[in-house]
């Protein structure tokens, strides 16, 4: 399972089957990612140390960045499948994060820089972290 959390502290869970094939679609219907930003903070399966790619398949707590959301979550409306109503409505109102696992509370992220890169007043899950 893949949970999508925008800054409004709103979450959206969904399969990775259905992520798969919603980033598939939206590229068909004329989405050009533009990559995320890597994980702000240490999630399992990503290291610090390792070059960021700038992928969306694999849900490591990356970051995509406002402006892509609404482009990706457009292209998942224009291709009218009602699989992706909800994904395309999440995914226009702001940026996210994609995480596979719960997240709690942390001060240990810059709220300001976060703020920034998605594009919202108030990042509720710029103080996440993965539960161990």
């Amino acid at each position: 399972m893949i949970s999508l959390y925008n800054p409004s502290g709103q979450s959206l869970l969904i399969d990775s089957l259905t992520w798969s094939s919603a980033l598939a679609v939206a590229e068909r219907y004329g989405w050009r990612p533009i990559g995320t930003l890597a994980p702000p903070i240490s999630f399992s399966g990503f290291e610090e140390e390792e070059e960021w790619a700038g992928g969306y398949a694999v849900a490591a707590g990356q970051l995509v960045l406002r402006e892509d959301a609404r482009r990706f979550g457009e292209a998942l409306n224009r291709s009218r499948f009602l699989q992706y109503s909800s994904l395309s409505d999440f995914c226009r109102s702001a940026g996210f994060v994609i995480a596979s696992t719960t997240l709690e509370a942390s001060p240990a992220l810059d709220l300001q820089h976060l703020q920034a890169e998605v594009g919202s007043s108030v990042p509720v899950f710029a103080t996440l972290r993965v539960r161990g």
